[in-house]
């Protein structure tokens, strides 16, 4: 599994030395479901890896900016759902919002927001009726500037 994934950190950016691809993937691991501490770093978060692995420089550093104002992307609600859920966020300021849905590939299969929004809470309904059963993720942009990714199901 860890080939993988290792596999689509690589092809998402080919200046890669192993060892940072190695340091990238404990860094996006969530080690709380390590049944054993002596053997694998757990849970590794691919599509974070993939995504941090895009913005980083042959040096090793991430050119991703950071977000220069307040914002809170939450869980979406239900989750797993069937075929409708609700995408909810926080904007500190106005800004350019964008809410897109990918796919376990990474591949866009849906833009629910793009545009400007005002500052406060907003919820988004999202309707999968012709996607598969499957992983999906939704990854919340902010004056180009991308603003964190969920993970959500979709059971049919």
């Amino acid at each position: 599994m860890t080939a993988g994934v290792c596999a689509m950190v690589l092809s998402a950016n080919m200046n890669l030395t192993p060892m940072q691809v190695m340091n990238l993937l404990r860094q996006t691991a969530d080690s709380s479901f390590a049944p054993n501490r002596r053997r694998g770093w757990g849970l590794i978060n691919a599509w974070e890896a993939i995504k941090i692995a895009r913005t980083m420089t042959s040096a090793g550093s991430s050119s991703e900016q950071v977000m220069p104002f307040d914002y809170e992307l939450r869980q979406n609600y239900p989750n797993p759902f069937n075929p409708t859920t609700v995408i909810s966020y926080r904007l500190g300021r106005a800004g350019f919002v964008r809410l897109t849905v990918y796919d376990a590939l990474g591949r866009e299969v849906s833009t629910i927001v793009n545009g400007q929004k005002n500052a406060g809470n907003h919820s988004e309904s999202f309707k999968a009726v012709s996607l598969p059963s499957g992983i999906y993720f939704y990854e919340l942009s902010i004056d180009g500037i991308s603003a964190g990714a969920k993970k959500m199901m979709l059971a049919k």
